[in-house]
């Protein structure tokens, strides 16, 4: 099956998209009603997971999306824009947002990280 690896991947991490999803609403107040906003949550969460980010890798999750929602990717672009500038008057761009999350996500996750194995050695 095309994207078998994609889809395994975010069946398993709801709570990340949970967290990914209350990031964006709390510090960017994105609609999270609007299509865009699932698929930004989508591309953020796989891009967490695999642990790179660049707009190559972008263009590559784009795809995946447009094929999980079962739509065209120019409407995964488009509707990418659009949750991204309405709320937001357009100060930001897509890659913008989704670069600077990326960033403050994976160091936010990192540290937790850290402090769950800090307490495992002090337990043990």
């Amino acid at each position: 099956m095309r994207f078998e690896e994609e889809y395994k991947i975010l069946d398993k991490t709801k709570y990340l998209q949970k967290r990914v999803s209350d990031y964006l609403v709390e510090k960017y107040d994105l609609d999270n009603n609007a299509k865009g906003f699932k698929y930004l949550v989508d591309i953020l969460t796989l891009c967490l997971i695999k642990k790179k980010y660049t707009r190559t890798f972008i263009c590559e999750i784009a795809p995946f999306i447009a094929h999980k929602y079962g739509i065209k990717e120019f409407s995964v672009q488009r509707q990418l824009r659009y949750v991204c500038t309405v709320k937001t008057n357009n100060k930001y761009k897509v890659i913008d947002i989704v670069a600077k999350a990326w960033f403050e996500l994976k160091t936010e996750l990192e540290q937790e990280r850290e402090k769950k194995n800090e307490n495992k050695k002090i337990k043990n």
